[in-house]
């Protein structure tokens, strides 16, 4: 096989093949930036670029966006980069942060993107001009590399990995180019000149319109080949019922002996007496968990509290309540919940988790020996749909009774309830410890 060539000669390609085929494109492009404008983005922006994407932008500083965009989206110039990934960091660490647990997002591959409205860390330079992008993923989730080609945005809640690397992105797209592999046509509808370029799927070239960012590069990562509809469905988390039916199906084909240490559901009697003890109805999920199994074992790292200790927790034992610095996200505009609306479902070595009452059912860490609590799932249907998901990929390690997330170093944590679930919701991919 051939070396592959050098990133300045795919760079060089591309300007050519822009230059010969869509010059009123090309003539977009602004000159490139320098290292000091990069250093200078860097230091502000607290990252560390790929050196992939320096090269990017000491050859152009994206384009004059007018008649068509580059790389199939429009080319952002790095001032337009920072505005745009400063406005997500805002969302993401500002006082509405919970909108990342609140709404349904969805990596593929599965454990590769945070599956968070507004991850950390993302770096767009691509982008459709509605609030959606391509972009670099400095801080991805459990299975993901540092510095992945993503897809990205306020309508993509299902996101795409098209690339392990800038430079292999830019490759593939070169390598479309120069095989033909796209349709080059003038659109109608517009006052002016505008142009388009869009890369052919498996079916050939693609019909008007796209349903997702991930079809115009189409077979790119994980990407499907061919641009199909989403499904009714697609925006949804498996209902709960559907998870743990899921959970068990795969428990009796591949670890039926896990399958047996979990005790047959609990009876409608069993459940009224635990919000007997508790004093209050309990969610429709806690319900629907219990009625599956009375008791789940240590099945998740953590030994389930059986229905018949259900509600029976004091919360003097929970904690101090909630407030900003203690409990990611913290939403500062609703009233902060106190141990009162906490019901534990699962021990951990140190610290509970389980729901809480006064916000719907989210599922959370706490205890009095947890300084730092996490979010994990908006509710119990979406704690489990990620579980299923991870574990149907082969993503979790079996270790004793116990099938277990580990975080994107390979470890297990300590145990601890805030290492239990890395990943999940609003808690770390990495652990800080595996002591």
């Amino acid at each position: 096989m051939s070396p592959l060539p050098p990133l300045a000669d795919v760079l060089s390609r591309l300007d050519q093949w822009y230059a010969t085929h869509l010059p009123a494109v090309w003539k977009t492009l602004r000159p490139g930036v320098t290292d000091a404008d990069l250093d200078a983005f860097e230091a502000r922006m607290a990252l560390q670029l790929p050196t992939a994407f320096r090269a990017l932008y000491c050859w152009h500083d994206g384009q004059g966006w007018s008649v068509g965009g580059v790389l199939g989206l429009a080319f952002m110039p790095l001032a337009e980069v920072e505005y745009t990934a400063t406005m997500w960091q805002d969302i993401a660490q500002g006082d509405g942060a919970d909108i990342n647990i609140d709404i349904y997002v969805v990596s593929h591959p599965t454990g590769a993107i945070r599956e968070q409205y507004a991850p950390p860390s993302v770096v767009p330079f691509l982008s459709d001009g509605g609030g959606n992008a391509v972009a670099l993923d400095l801080a991805p989730d459990l299975c993901g590399q540092p510095g992945q080609v993503i897809t990205t945005g306020r309508d993509e809640t299902h996101r795409y990995v098209l690339a392990p690397d800038l430079e292999t992105f830019l490759r593939e797209y070169l390598t479309r180019l120069e095989a033909g592999q796209v349709t080059v046509q003038a659109l109608p509808g517009y006052e002016g000149e505008m142009w388009a370029s869009e890369l052919h799927d498996a079916a050939g070239p693609r019909g008007e319109g796209y349903f997702r960012l991930a079809d115009l590069y189409p077979g790119f990562g994980a990407a499907p080949s061919r641009a199909l509809p989403p499904a009714p469905e697609e925006n949804e988390p498996l209902p709960l019922e559907q998870a743990l039916a899921r959970l068990d199906a795969w428990l009796h084909l591949h670890h039926p002996d896990l399958l047996d240490t979990l005790s047959p559901g609990a009876s409608d009697e069993e459940l009224r007496a635990a919000e007997r003890r508790l004093g209050r109805a309990l969610p429709e999920g806690v319900r629907v968990l219990y009625r599956q199994h009375r008791d789940w074992g240590d099945l998740l790292g953590a030994r389930s509290i059986p229905v018949d200790e259900l509600g029976r927790a004091g919360p003097t034992t929970f904690g101090e309540a909630d407030r900003r610095g203690n409990l990611q996200p913290f939403n500062p505009h609703v009233p902060p919940s106190t141990p009162h609306d906490w019901l534990p479902l699962w021990e951990a070595k140190v610290g509970l988790i389980g729901v809480n009452l006064a916000r719907y059912g989210e599922v959370r860490t706490f205890g009095e020996q947890v300084a730092v609590r996490y979010v994990l799932a908006e509710n119990l249907a979406r704690l489990f749909d990620r579980y299923v998901r991870l574990l149907e990929s082969g993503l979790l390690r079996r270790a004793g009774t116990s099938l277990r997330v580990p975080d994107a170093a390979g470890h297990l944590g300590s145990g601890r309830a805030e290492q239990l679930f890395p990943g999940f919701g609003a808690s770390p991919a990495r652990v800080a410890s595996s002591s």
